[in-house]
């Protein structure tokens, strides 16, 4: 192993788009939130065509909530965007949603996937439906991902790091331990915000099935990478 050639920042997984695992549900996306540990879990629609260039039609994600009170469960997927070395995938992801519930999502277009490209996952959480002045809603929940209150006081959060491009922070090492630090307060409007209106989330057909069957949890957030081998 060469060791000099380790990124603490680079974590990935592995996905395998072999004809023998497509049926298999695959890790892509862990994360925590509202105090609720959670993973994803696909399944991956390919096109073998061309054994040497593959095609993604389609994907089948399911939301699985191990530790918290809140339920989280996934709401619509994105067509892949092309990245540098790969593809990005979009899931919107809602509190007091139902989860565990597995669907299929068909991309408008088949995109091409190389052996040994990278698909990454990239979280959108979408707001619990509140009162803005108060940050609470008909089902009496606060929603503490986008407010933030103390005592009779109560405001928006100005920042979260899931909506904004990794250039705007810095990685600082302290005793080994890596976190990411605002470099700069340039803007408070997230990527996400600023392209909120023109991305495509398709909502899924839902899959039906007799059991279904806990996975061990596991990965990165708030994006996931994952390299597809095939």
């Amino acid at each position: 192993m060469n060791t000099k050639q380790l990124n603490p920042l680079d974590l990935t997984l592995t996905i395998s788009l072999n004809e023998a695992d497509e049926n298999r549900m695959q890790l892509v996306y862990a994360s925590q939130l509202y105090q609720t540990f959670f993973a994803v879990f696909g399944a991956f629609d390919v096109d073998r065509a061309d054994p040497n260039a593959l095609t993604l039609k389609g994907i089948a994600l399911q939301l699985i909530n191990y530790k918290g009170m809140i339920n989280l469960g996934i709401i619509g997927v994105s067509d892949p965007v092309i990245i540098d070395d790969g593809i990005e995938i979009r899931f919107k992801i809602k509190a007091m949603t139902p989860s565990g519930i597995l669907k299929y999502y068909g991309f408008d277009k088949a995109v091409s996937v190389k052996n040994s490209d990278r698909i990454d996952f990239q979280r959108v959480l979408e707001p619990i439906d509140v009162k803005p002045y108060t940050g609470v809603g008909d089902n009496l929940v606060h929603d503490s991902e986008f407010f933030e209150r103390d005592g009779l006081y109560n405001r928006k959060r100005t920042l979260r790091l899931d909506d904004d491009t990794i250039e705007d922070f810095i990685p600082y090492d302290s005793d080994g331990e890596l976190r990411r630090w605002l470099s700069t307060p340039t803007s408070l409007e997230g990527r996400s915000t600023r392209t909120a209106n023109i991305i495509k989330y398709h909502t899924g057909k839902l899959i039906t099935q007799e059991q279904i069957i806990p996975k061990a949890p596991g990965g990165r957030c708030p994006k996931s990478k994952s390299i597809a081998k095939y």
